[in-house]
């Protein structure tokens, strides 16, 4: 379980491992090496008193499987988005295969990495256009990076706990990196006066994505990956949506994993590809508060305040 412990503190109550569950037909147990979670996911978590954060991108090595699976075995090491422990059974049809020689810190990503390209493909990104980011957190920072390597050649993202909007602007400069913003009235600011092509939503609030469809262009996509917040909204269809002929989609990263990657890649091309961001310097990896966690049902671990993204768990044997 999460908890605040003082001003600039969180505690982590470690899930315990190790221990036998039944396993649905379906199913696959997984032996957890890493997690990584979005720290935004996790203030929400924090804010609003759940027990565990909802999901996390993990990779692990099966240790069980249930009926009616096929092509999963014991020992497999697959990739996955569930929640924070130690030991999960996992759907199987949500699991990707990850390879062997990948270091476990990095394959920790594969999941989300995978989630992010199935989703952000529908968005069909053009050399030259413009992205706005929603959100932040791990996700956020991904999906701006993705969007520069499908073409966008600006990328402006909006992240409240910004604080280095002029080494943003130096980077964007130098096409190296997104630019961050802290507010809506700076992003509006630093658009092109037509307003961005495409944006993409991570913040799980759609009444901070109605704000936002009025800084599209006329003709321009939206992609929320941020389905899990159930409070009404209103959003006018019309004026905002269908007289600009803007094209809205959705897609939840779990939602993303049970689909195939699609007649334009391959698994194997798209394996391949998340094998290229991962180890071959294609991807700046967010900046990551790290905590090894020993799945023992007492144990508590304590860590600084969080300025990172993401936060990186990696479970050990107790």
């Amino acid at each position: 379980m999460f908890r605040r412990s003082g001003a600039d503190k969180l505690t982590f109550a470690v899930q315990e491992s190790g221990v036998s569950m039944p396993i649905e037909p379906g199913a696959a147990l997984v032996d957890v090496e890493r997690s990584v979670i979005d720290m935004g996911h996790l203030d929400r978590v924090l804010e609003e008193g759940w027990a565990t954060p909802a999901w996390c991108s993990l990779v692990g090595r099966v240790a069980q499987v249930g009926g009616e699976v096929d092509g999963i075995r014991v020992g497999d090491r697959l990739a996955a988005i569930g929640p924070a422990a130690g030991r999960v059974a996992l759907p199987a049809q949500e699991c990707l295969p990850v390879p062997d020689e990948m270091s476990p810190d990095r394959a920790a990503y594969w999941a989300l990495l995978a989630a992010l390209i199935r989703s952000m493909r529908q968005l069909r990104i053009e050399i030259g256009e413009s992205a706005l980011v929603l959100g932040g957190g791990l996700v956020g920072h991904l999906a701006a990076q993705l969007a520069l390597k499908a073409g966008a050649v600006f990328v402006v993202g909006v992240d409240s706990r910004s604080k280095s909007a002029g080494a943003g602007v130096e980077s964007r400069q130098q096409g190296i990196a997104p630019l961050w913003v802290a507010d809506q009235d700076s992003l509006e600011a630093e658009l092109p006066q037509e307003g961005a092509d495409v944006l993409i939503d991570t913040m799980s609030d759609f009444s901070q994505l109605a704000a936002m469809l009025p800084l599209l262009r006329t003709g321009g996509r939206a992609l929320s990956l941020a389905m899990s917040d159930e409070r009404p909204v209103d959003i006018d269809l019309y004026s905002d949506v269908h007289r600009r002929s803007l094209n809205l989609m959705s897609c939840s990263l779990k939602a993303a994993l049970r689909r195939k990657p699609g007649s334009e890649m391959s698994a194997a091309g798209e394996s391949e590809f998340i094998c290229h961001l991962l180890g071959d310097g294609w991807l700046d990896l967010p900046r990551l508060a790290t905590m090894s966690a020993r799945p023992a049902p007492s144990a508590e671990q304590v860590l600084p305040a969080i300025e990172e993204t993401g936060l990186l768990m990696r479970w050990q044997d107790s």
